[in-house]
């Protein structure tokens, strides 16, 4: 409990990452900004729709809130003020959507079937619309500057865009089957995609296939060195890989 206040319908919670703050969500129309070290409520946010989903943006500045009916906003953590509205209401016929940010705070990407945005996490403006990009998941890569989207149809297994310009860069190959996820291993050299056949593991840098594990599945993580992967598999087991694919083509 927070301030001795009781919120037994609280739907999610989370710290910022450097501590200092967490947020709780019940549910209904209010978002509670939390000081960690003191445990007293730093801001209570109050929203015009419900509030289903959170986060603290990864530079500690923003809360993004996600609503029910698909609109996403951003709030100052330091004074609880509405900074603006990323992906609003109506936006993609009222569901809610994913999102994605990158590690350094500059971005957040959305995604919801055929519709793919950029934004800016820091004045919640929108950056780029990704054309022909229909996705189920998406990942920054770790320095910010690509962003990795699944390919939902066979044409190719995904796409890798240019954060600054919004261009796509390559195309991975087709396998055959739709991906389902896409994962950047910690030196962004690497991206693992899923499908309901296996897991294929790429050079992000050249798109070219490195591996292609039929016994895995979905989920895939990889270790803080990038060399060691753990992967689903069938039966209900789960199996770990040693990455041995260095050197790799060096991030352009």
């Amino acid at each position: 409990f927070f301030g001795g206040t009781r919120h037994f319908l609280a739907l999610q919670t989370g710290f910022s990452a450097d501590g200092r703050y967490a947020f709780t969500i019940n549910g209904d129309k209010q978002a509670r900004i939390w000081d960690t070290a003191s445990g007293q409520l730093k801001h209570q946010i109050t929203n015009s729709e419900r509030i289903y989903r959170a986060s603290f943006t990864p530079d500690n500045a923003s809360l993004l809130t996600v609503e029910q009916q698909g609109g996403m906003k951003l709030w100052d953590v330091e004074t609880g003020q509405l900074k603006g509205e990323i992906a609003p209401k109506n936006f993609l016929e009222d569901f809610m959507k994913s999102f994605e940010m990158s590690a350094d705070g500059r971005n957040i990407a959305t995604f919801y079937f055929g519709d793919t945005r950029i934004w800016d996490a820091r004045t919640a403006q929108l950056r780029f619309k990704l054309p022909k990009s229909e996705t189920t998941d998406a990942m920054f890569s770790p320095d910010g500057r690509w962003l990795v989207t699944a390919s939902r149809d066979k044409l190719s297994s995904g796409k890798i865009w240019n954060v600054e310009t919004g261009e796509l860069k390559l195309s991975l190959p087709p396998t055959g089957h739709k991906t389902a996820s896409v994962i950047y291993s910690p030196d962004g050299r690497l991206i693992a995609t899923t499908n309901d056949k296996g897991i294929n593991l790429w050079d992000a840098e050249t798109g070219e296939v490195l591996a292609t594990l039929g016994e895995a599945r979905y989920p895939v993580a990889f270790s803080k060195d990038g060399r060691t992967m753990v992967t689903g598999a069938r039966n209900d087991t789960a199996l770990l890989w040693e990455v041995k694919v260095y050197p790799l083509s060096p991030p352009a």
